[in-house]
């Protein structure tokens, strides 16, 4: 990920890769959009989400299993 905003992403297979750069773009649009709902805290079975200054905060022991990805409001409808 550059400053200018481009992302370069290399996988095996163009499916593959697709579906990285997808989670990617969920990643980053719930960083900068979030809006301190607060439904991933609920749903990351390994409390690795905090709420701090009403916004998401993911603490370094994340495990990067996508499950608040998954429920994210931004994601899902946007």
């Amino acid at each position: 990920m550059f400053a200018s905003g481009n992302v370069n992403g290399r996988s095996e297979d163009e499916k593959t890769l697709k579906k990285l750069m997808r989670k990617v773009e969920f990643s980053v649009r719930r960083a900068i959009l979030c809006q301190g709902c607060g439904v991933c805290v609920g749903h990351c079975e390994h409390s690795a989400i905090e709420m701090k200054e009403k916004r998401a905060w993911i603490k370094d022991s994340c495990i990067h299993c996508g499950a608040c990805i998954e429920v994210c409001p931004l994601v899902k409808f946007m």
